[in-house]
C-alpha cells in the first residue's frame, strides 16, 4: 500500500523523494485541494491535488490512521513517517517488490516517477512554465531535461507530414 501511495504521490505531483518524505498531514489541505511542499533551498510551491491523489491520500488522513501511526511510536505529523519514529528514508526495496510482484523487470527508480510527471504533462499540452512551477525548477532549462522524451515524440510526429 506504501508503495502504491509513494508512487501515485510523485508520479501526480511530481514531488522529489525526499519532499514526500517530508510532508506533513498539516500541509494537504483537502478542502482547497493543494498540498504545499517544501522543496531544495527551503522554497515552498503549491501543487493541486489530482482525483487519484486524493484517492491515495483520504485513508492515510483519517483519525484512526494517524492514531494507530502514534500507537506504532511513528511520528503522526509526517505524512509518511518512517518506522524508526522518525521520516521515511526510502522506499526503493518495497518499489522493488512491487515490481516484482507485478512482473515488471524495466529498471525503475523513485525518480522515474517525476521524470514521467513532467513528460506526460508536456505530452498533454501544458507549457513548460507550468511544469517548472509544479516541479520547482529553478530555471526553465533543467525542466526541458526531464521532458527530451516528449520532443522526441513531438519530432517523430511532425516528421510523419
Amino acid at each position: 500500500m506504501l508503495t502504491n501511495i509513494l508512487t501515485t504521490e510523485t508520479h501526480l505531483s511530481g514531488m522529489r523523494r525526499n519532499e514526500a518524505f517530508e510532508l506533513k498531514v498539516s500541509d494537504v489541505d483537502m478542502g482547497s485541494g493543494y498540498i504545499r511542499i517544501h522543496g531544495k533551498g527551503n522554497k515552498m510551491r503549491i501543487v493541486p491535488i489530482s482525483p487519484p491523489l486524493r484517492i491515495a491520500l483520504e485513508p492515510l488522513l483519517t483519525k484512526e490512521a494517524r492514531d494507530t501511526m502514534r500507537e506504532k511510536g511513528r511520528n503522526a505529523t509526517l505524512l509518511f513517517p518512517g518506522r524508526d519514529g522518525g521520516k521515511m528514508t526510502d522506499f526503493r526495496r518495497a518499489l522493488w517488490g512491487a515490481m516484482d510482484r507485478a512482473g515488471i523487470t524495466k529498471r525503475v527508480t523513485p525518480h522515474c516517477f517525476r521524470h514521467s510527471f513532467a513528460t506526460h504533462l508536456l505530452e498533454a499540452g501544458t507549457n513548460l512554465r507550468t511544469i517548472q512551477e509544479l516541479l520547482g525548477h529553478e530555471e526553465v532549462t533543467t525542466t526541458q531535461i526531464y521532458t527530451h522524451v516528449a520532443f522526441g515524440e513531438k519530432e517523430k510526429a511532425v516528421n510523419l507530414l
